[in-house]
């Protein structure tokens, strides 16, 4: 009995810290989803997040397999090896530390070779605890678009 009470409390705390991150969801959307190569990609950004949590900043990556074959090159983005390489890298991006009061995210797709793309798109979330220390959650999903010529 005492070793079902203990997995059952073990259990309970578990699905409470799921719950939890439960709380944060991200639904970036491309828009227009196929645009012009050479015309801005325009993100808008919906999210669910805890009350007191805001966006801060945001970011673009991408794993090689998710670009067109020659966006590294055209680009002259660092690709960051992985052993395994469709896990290799490309950092579109550094943080931008300003979330528009439109919530539209926009990164200009210059030189970029058209294709299909998928980004991940990394949102900083922060919030201030019950002390004023800054708390501060990363969230990530996809975006799909395509540039066409």
């Amino acid at each position: 009995m005492k070793r079902m009470m203990i997995g059952l409390i073990l259990c309970c705390a578990v699905m409470g810290l799921y719950g939890k991150e439960k709380a944060f969801s991200l639904q970036p959307v491309a828009v227009p989803a196929v645009i012009q190569a050479g015309t801005p990609l325009k993100i808008k950004l919906a999210w669910k997040c805890p009350e007191g949590y805001v966006p801060k900043a945001w970011r673009l990556v991408a794993y090689v397999p998710n670009l067109p074959s020659d966006f590294a090159k055209v680009t002259g983005n660092k690709i960051t090896p992985h052993k395994m390489k469709e896990w290799s890298s490309v950092f579109i991006m550094n943080w931008i530390w300003k979330i528009p009061a439109d919530y539209v995210l926009v990164k200009d797709t210059k030189n970029w070779p058209a294709g299909d793309y998928r980004m991940s798109l990394y949102i900083m979330f922060e919030a201030r605890d019950k002390n004023n220390k800054v708390i501060s959650k990363m969230v990530n999903e996809n975006i799909l678009f395509t540039l066409k010529r």
